[in-house]
Parts: C-alpha cells; structure tokens; sequence
C-alpha cells in the first residue's frame, strides 16, 4: 500500500470539509458561477485544482519548510493573492461603466477558456490558507511502514484535489442553476451581476490582506 488507508479516508473527508468550508477559492467559484455560468465556474475550478500542484510538491519538495521559516514570503505571496483580487474587482467594475446597451451581458462578461484556467490556478497558489493547509496539516497524515513520504504527501495532494473539484463543481452547477433564472442578458442585469462579484473580489482580499497581517 502506498499509503495508510484509514488515514486516505480521514484525510478525504477532512478535505470534503475544507473545500466545501466559506473561503477564497469556493466562494471565487461561486461568484464566477453566478454571473457566468457553470462553465466558467468549472473552468475556474480545473485551475484551481492545478494550482493544487504546486502546494503538492512544495510539500514533497520540502519547499513549505523553506515557507515556514520565511513568514515574510508567504506574506507576500498573501498580499500578491490580495492584490489580484483587486484587480478583478476592477475589472468588473470597468464591464459596468463601460456597457453598452446594446451587447447581451453574456457576450461582455464572456472570458477565454484559457484566462478563466490561468485565474484558477493564480488564485489557489497565492491562497495563504492552502499553503498553511499543505504545510501544517497535511504531513501529519504520512505514516512510517508505507512508502517515502514524497510519495505519500504527492498521493494526499492527489486525494485533496479529488475532494476540491467535486466540490467545486458541485458548487459551479448548483450556484447556476439557482441564478439561471436571473441572467436573462439585460444589462441590468449584467450590472448587478458585475457589481455583486466586484464585492465579492474587495471582501476576500480584504480577508486576504487581514491573513497576511497576521502571519
């Protein structure tokens, strides 16, 4: 066995509990869901389970212990997180002042597969959280008696990305269809949808920023 079963079993639940618990990244997926459909929540969410590589073979790597013992780049990292969030907040706010009457708001808020994806992934790597999550609580799931633990940690980032993207695509589809009703191409509805997710965008790098603070 490569790793303890009864501890993959625990370790997914407690994942299932993470990824469904109110944070930056399911509530990311939620507003992008909401005001552009459960594709781009999905696609939002592909990314941010790829980004989930990156905690993995920090890990692995021993590169959270490097982590640890600099606060000051994980609080940077933090405030990078914060800041891109601001951004799309400024973003969503510019698809308001500047519509035009007469674009459908889904031609406007339409974003290419590919930036959707690198959003996803930007937003996981620069989420504190995640990496304190992969640094302080994840090891404690590796076993002696089973194999190395660079393969045991790989295989629980493995099973935490499982956990995240049933998740947050069940997140992505429910959030659409309760608001599918809603997008009927209006623009104003397209601004109240824009103005919803640049709120959004402002509290969680506002919490962002408070995390940083404190680390």
């Amino acid at each position: 066995m490569i790793i303890d079963p009864q501890n993959a079993f625990l370790f997914f639940g407690s994942s299932l509990l993470l990824a469904a618990a109110p944070g930056p990244d399911n509530i990311f997926v939620l507003a992008q869901s909401t005001a552009h459909g459960w594709k781009t929540g999905v696609l939002v969410t592909l990314g941010l389970c790829t980004g989930l590589i990156f905690h993995t073979a920090a890990a692995a790597l021993g590169l959270a212990a490097i982590l640890k013992a600099s606060p000051g780049l994980l609080r940077l990292i933090a405030v990078l997180g914060g800041a891109y969030l601001l951004y799309l907040a400024a973003i969503s706010v510019k698809a308001i002042l500047f519509s035009q009457p007469s674009e459908p708001e889904q031609k406007t808020a339409r974003k290419s597969a590919r930036s959707l994806y690198l959003r996803g992934i930007v937003m996981n790597i620069t989420n504190p959280k995640v990496t304190l999550f992969f640094l302080a609580y994840l090891p404690q799931f590796v076993s002696p008696g089973y194999s190395p633990a660079v393969v045991q940690i790989s295989a629980f980032g493995i099973i935490f990305m499982i956990s995240a993207l049933t998740v947050f695509s069940a997140l992505s589809l429910g959030a659409s269809a309760l608001t599918s009703t809603f997008r009927s191409g209006s623009i104003r509805t397209g601004t109240i949808l824009n103005l919803a997710v640049a709120l959004v965008y402002i509290v969680l790098s506002a919490r962002i920023f408070v995390s940083a603070a404190a680390l």
